[in-house]
């Protein structure tokens, strides 16, 4: 029996991995960082996807170099919304703490201060510490340094990264101690400004580990105490395809059923019984993951799983798919939703099929990582998710907020106009979908009412149904004496909802008796809804 000393979960979530002992397959990264700091880069990008292990990556950084060079730590999360010499300040202060040892410290500037000289960060309070760390450059290790990407023109995100590049690439040798080393956390293309400031800087992505790197971040960190069967490794591997922050999680459940059952062996069918309260006890990094996604791929994404789950091995989709249901569920289908697709398999959140080709179709993809897949179904269904579409442009918020208050003072033409500005920017704004058809109801344009409701009804049939049957059966009352065939088209469409509303089906009755021609196809009554297909048969659940 393994003693309880030794019991401790030696498996590591939520925080950076910061000894050596437990740092895997990162050896040419880090080897990459050294090479170009002494090659005399003043900055260094390292890049890769939320949870990859980026901060890890800079906690190794003092061990493997930290002889030749002054490395200083500072976070930038939680500032994107302050100004710079706040920031600054901040940012001082960080790197006081990591001088406790020193005989003397450098005096911190005060906000006021840098509010009026900026500069004085740099050529003042870093200098002072350069002098105390016997001259070596300064490192900066900064990061989340792309969480200042979202900011108001204000704030540090706007003025941050071309203050920094002032002194980087200044002439001469007057700041030439300064080095910064920032992780991103997203694609530099989703990045304007810093791919504009730090276009001539090195690069590396950091990506997932190798299965045989993956296989000893499971086995050597509970290495004589817990032991895992083959089949157990390559489970894990399956299930988080060699992403650290997962794979921990993994190690961290299993573990800890381990030890509640006195029971130190670990198979693969442990493995797949405890992938669920994997996801439980990874749910704040699922949820970074998942927030690190723009809108658009985020939307995608989560149609990709749900494609996924339904397939008949539980994992496949096919090129295409996710936009397709994304249409399904009343969609448009615009550029920035095919560019979230490509962005997706660029980046690698969903990868091809490539282990079976004799059995694979060609254009076959997989969710990347197993485990997420699994949240995703679980936590952001796509019916749900698509309404986070109506966010793409924030700035339209104001104008739907005009649309809605004369919505509620009657005003309903300008209100009609105020909806239809939204849709021109963005035509999945649903919250104007839903409240524009209502406007055209009550208005009785019963026949862009019944246009928008069709889509409305894709989207959440449930909310949309009673103004569907109106729209439908207004329409109808037009359209019965000089296009009968038409709105018996339309009432019939309405009965296959399932309605057993009697006053459709005695005004069906009444059309049939006037209308003795054929009954209309289902294109020809398509052409009064031009852009979508009629969708009333389809399963509401």
């Amino acid at each position: 029996m393994v003693m309880t000393a030794i019991r401790k979960n030696p498996y590591i979530i939520g925080c950076p991995v910061n000894g050596p002992d437990r740092f895997f397959n990162r050896e040419k990264l880090l080897a990459f960082v050294a090479d170009n700091l002494n090659q005399g880069a003043r900055a260094i990008l390292l890049y890769g996807q939320r949870r990859i292990g980026k901060s890890s990556v800079l906690a190794q950084l003092p061990y493997a170099l930290g002889n030749e060079y002054t490395f200083i730590s500072l976070s930038l999360e939680g500032k994107s919304q302050k100004g710079l010499a706040q920031v600054l300040h901040e940012l001082a202060k960080e790197t006081l703490f990591s001088l406790e040892e020193a005989s003397w410290v450098p005096l911190l500037p005060s906000i006021a201060e840098l509010t009026l000289k900026p500069e004085l960060f740099v050529t003042q309070f870093l200098k002072q510490v350069h002098e105390i760390s016997d001259r070596r450059d300064l490192v900066l290790l900064l990061d989340e340094f792309d969480t200042l990407g979202d900011y108001p023109p204000e704030s540090a995100g706007t003025h941050l990264f071309p203050y920094l590049q002032e002194f980087i690439s200044a002439p001469g040798d007057h700041y030439k101690f300064l080095r910064i080393v920032p992780v991103i956390g997203r694609r530099l293309d989703d990045l304007p400004i810093l791919r504009k400031v730090f276009h001539s800087a090195p690069l590396w992505e950091i990506r997932l580990l190798d299965f045989t790197s993956a296989a000893k971040l499971i086995t050597d960190p509970a290495k004589g105490i817990l032991t895992y069967s083959q089949d157990a490794i390559e489970a894990i591997f399956e299930l988080c395809a060699g992403h650290p922050y997962f794979t921990q999680v993994m190690g961290f459940a299993l573990f800890s059923q381990a030890r509640a059952n006195d029971r130190w062996t670990v198979s693969a069918d442990d493995v797949y019984t405890m992938s669920d309260r994997a996801i439980e006890l990874g749910g704040g990094g699922l949820a970074w993951f998942w927030d690190g996604l723009p809108i658009a791929e985020r939307v995608v994404y989560a149609a990709a799983a749900e494609i996924a789950e339904k397939s008949s091995t539980g994992i496949e989709v096919k090129d295409g798919e996710p936009l397709e249901l994304l249409e399904d569920r009343g969609i448009l289908l615009t550029e920035c939703l095919h560019n979230a697709q490509l962005k997706l398999i660029e980046w690698r959140f969903i990868d091809r099929i490539i282990s079976r080709p004799e059995t694979v179709q060609r254009g076959t993809y997989r969710i990347t990582i197993e485990l997420v897949r699994r949240w995703l179904v679980r936590q952001h269904g796509i019916r749900d998710e698509v309404w986070e579409l109506q966010d793409l442009n924030p700035n339209l918020k104001p104008l739907y907020d005009e649309g809605r208050h004369w919505r509620n003072q009657g005003e309903l033409t300008k209100a009609i106009r105020c909806y239809d500005r939204v849709f021109a920017e963005n035509p999945n704004h649903l919250g104007a979908l839903f409240d524009l058809a209502e406007c055209c109801l009550h208005t009785h344009a019963y026949a862009r009412a019944l246009e928008l409701f069709d889509r409305a009804y894709a989207v959440d049939p449930v909310r949309a149904r009673d103004g569907l049957l109106r729209s439908g059966v207004g329409y109808a009352k037009i359209l019965v004496e000089r296009n009968p065939a038409e709105a018996q088209a339309i009432l019939e469409r309405l009965l296959e909802m399932g309605s057993e509303q009697e006053q459709i089906q005695l005004m069906l009755n009444e059309v049939k008796s006037i209308e003795s021609q054929q009954k209309p196809s289902k294109k020809s009554f398509g052409r009064f809804i031009p852009e979508w297909q009629w969708n009333l048969s389809r399963d509401e659940s």
